[in-house]
């Protein structure tokens, strides 16, 4: 009896903190609601835009881009498409990290049983996160959907059905925020090399994963092809951002021109072109 009382104790401490970091992001949005104050939160806003009104990835409704990867923009234009606005988004995210909380909640629970209601509030010492929910930025959907493959990877028993989920969630966290793609070999080595049961073989069950994840941004990579005439995995800013990013001229608010970032580096409107050329 008294085992089940501190399980429902803990289960009661966990839900309550959830709640708390739900309130607290949805505070924090609502002091900026539909307010963009980032270069980025404006560009993203137009991608997401240009995909509703006009089924096309562009900036300014004429410029068809590849710079930015789609899968934020894909998940701000899913709440347009429905009514919502930027304050809408926000709490969207805000709702993303009370479920990546819930997530992780369940995925200590494995490791330190005892402890795992504590994950809300640890997660409230670090304000950066209820911040980065207030933003129209992609890392806390980026963060929900990166615990949410780890759970499906992680399960005692993953089935085919958990790898194909667990490829499909990743391989759209890598179309929102390309830099995870680096991590694709850990996932693959954790499902070769761990001890579970799997459904089928080691090796076919990374191959699962694996072809779930390239399939889910397979479509992107043609589109980018056939677009821009080169093979572009997901987006082509490297070069851009190494421009713009070493400037002085740069600041979170304001995104300078080429000119006033870097006059010697010569413009080049083919976006692939110019990543190349500046790398």
């Amino acid at each position: 009896m008294c085992d089940t009382a501190k399980v429902n104790f803990d289960r009661r401490l966990g839900f309550i903190g959830i709640l708390l970091l739900l309130l607290g992001s949805a505070v924090v949005a609502s002091l900026s609601k539909d307010t963009l104050r980032y270069v980025d939160e404006i560009e993203y806003q137009q991608l997401a835009q240009s995909l509703v009104q006009q089924h096309q990835y562009m900036y300014h409704g004429r410029n068809i881009t590849l710079y930015r990867p789609p899968g934020y923009a894909f998940v701000l234009a899913a709440v347009y498409e429905f009514g919502g606005s930027p304050y809408t988004a926000k709490l969207v995210n805000c709702l993303a990290l009370a479920a990546t909380a819930f997530l992780l909640m369940r995925l200590s629970n494995r490791i330190f049983p005892a402890y795992c209601s504590f994950v809300p509030y640890v997660m409230l010492c670090y304000p950066v996160f209820a911040y980065a929910a207030g933003t129209l930025y992609p890392q806390t959907i980026g963060g929900l959907l990166l615990i949410a493959s780890i759970r499906l990877v992680a399960r005692s028993v993953p089935s085919t059905g958990q790898l194909v989920g667990a490829g499909i969630l990743f391989g759209f966290l890598s179309l929102a925020i390309p830099s995870f793609l680096y991590i694709t070999p850990f996932f693959l080595g954790y499902v070769i090399l761990s001890r579970r049961k799997l459904a089928k073989p080691p090796l076919i069950s990374a191959g699962i994963f694996l072809v779930a994840m390239l399939l889910t941004i397979a479509p992107w990579t043609i589109r980018n092809g056939i677009v821009f005439h080169a093979f572009v995995p997901i987006s082509a800013n490297g070069g851009t951002n190494l421009v713009l990013g070493n400037s002085p001229a740069t600041r979170g608010n304001y995104k300078p021109t080429l000119k006033e970032a870097c006059g010697q580096v010569p413009y080049i409107p083919n976006e692939v072109e110019f990543d190349r050329a500046n790398k």
